[in-house]
């Protein structure tokens, strides 16, 4: 299964195949409902219950507090179902990625991050 999320400044994909969600662009949606579809894509990811699944940030350069915390549920729903191994991608050039990460750490100690 391939899903795919496009909006103007941004790209969010999903590949069942290779159990991998790809972001690019820049996310500022403000809106918790504008994020429902990137909540059905991560259900997806997370309902197929992969060994690993692997999150693309490298190209992701801004993601506003509402992703975040989309983001944060999903990975609490991993840690519950606790079927996936979760792999972080990121891009150090972006500062907040690093911030975000150790949040996620404290949320799912398991993660691995490169």
């Amino acid at each position: 299964m391939f899903l795919e999320i496009q909006g103007e400044t941004y790209r969010i994909t999903y590949d069942s195949a290779l159990a991998s969600i790809i972001f690019q662009g820049s996310l500022r949606l403000h809106e918790g409902p504008e994020y429902q579809s990137l909540i059905k894509l991560f259900d997806e990811a997370a309902a197929d219950k992969p060994d690993t699944i692997t999150l693309q940030l490298r190209e992701l350069e801004f993601l506003d507090r509402t992703g975040l915390n989309v983001v944060f549920k999903f990975v609490m729903n991993l840690r519950k179902l606790n079927k996936s191994q979760l792999v972080i991608h990121t891009n150090p050039q972006f500062s907040w990625q690093e911030k975000m990460l150790k949040n996620i750490q404290r949320l799912m100690p398991r993660v691995v991050l490169t």
